[in-house]
């Protein structure tokens, strides 16, 4: 993920020393991992779709056109699939979590 030199959140996000919201990240996180959960072979039509992030730990500020390398570590257990969120920027882990998916039917 390259991260923008400039958008609007930057103006107050924060004004003095401009940072990528977390909440950014986190939905960016959220989307890889529910994208590859999706893939997975399951009987039956169901998708994936996030229930529960836990365990949430942003070490580092992230700048500005910083590059952002994202990790989703996928693990699956019946109709539910648990995810190992990680975040880094030049070998350095900047943000982990955990985020669990939940199988829902697909109305036809």
């Amino acid at each position: 993920m390259q991260v923008p030199t400039a958008a609007p959140f930057f103006a107050d996000h924060f004004p003095r020393r401009a940072v990528f919201p977390g909440t950014l990240l986190l939905d960016s996180q959220i989307r890889l991992a529910t994208g590859l959960a999706n893939e997975l072979p399951r009987p039956g039509a169901h998708r994936f779709a996030p229930s529960c992030v836990t365990d949430v730990k942003i070490r580092s500020f992230i700048l500005p056109g910083q590059a952002v390398e994202l990790e989703a570590e996928l693990s699956r257990v019946g109709d539910v699939a648990e995810a190992a969120l990680t975040a880094r920027s030049n070998g350095k882990q900047i943000a982990t979590g955990r985020l669990e998916l939940a199988a829902r039917e697909v109305a036809q």
